[in-house]
């Protein structure tokens, strides 16, 4: 049986990606959903300890896995789907689950990226593209003055 590693961070986006491929496949596949939690930023470790840091990564994955789980399990059925919360390196985990799926395992990035953030690898083989830190936002920020000060005209 074919295997497909799929790492969502967005429920809107990831259905949109995840829900034709289901449905076109013909051969019995199992599916493995990684939830990719967002990151905190470092000033909250101020005020936030470990264990509710833990406690709210944990809480935001379900609400992920309740808002995809019913139109997943229609394509698919529930016993092949499986849901993972991702935990340290994404390519590590990749490699873990290939160990265990097999190497023909296919991985697929289904995460939204964020306006000034770049996205880690989910894959030793993934090309990794690294926008201009410190562009991204200025340029959204003129782009979207330039657009107000045209209308304004």
């Amino acid at each position: 049986m074919e295997h497909i590693a799929a790492y969502v961070n967005d429920t809107e986006h990831a259905q949109a990606i995840l829900l034709p491929l289901m449905t076109s496949q013909r051969s019995p596949t199992g599916w493995t959903i990684v939830i990719c939690t967002p990151r905190l930023t470092r000033h909250i470790g101020r005020f936030a300890a470990q264990r509710s840091r833990r406690q709210w990564r944990e809480q935001w994955a379900e609400r992920l896995r309740l808002d995809m789980e019913p139109r997943l399990r229609e394509q698919v059925g529930a016993e092949r789907l499986t849901w993972l919360t991702a935990e340290g390196p994404l390519v590590e985990l990749t490699q873990r689950m290939r160990r265990q799926h097999g190497e023909s395992m296919r991985v697929l990035d289904a995460r939204q990226s964020r306006l000034g953030t770049s996205l880690l690898p989910v894959s030793s083989e993934q090309l990794v593209r690294e926008p201009g830190k410190r562009l991204v936002a200025p340029v959204a920020v003129s782009s979207a003055l330039s657009l107000v000060l045209a209308l304004a005209d």
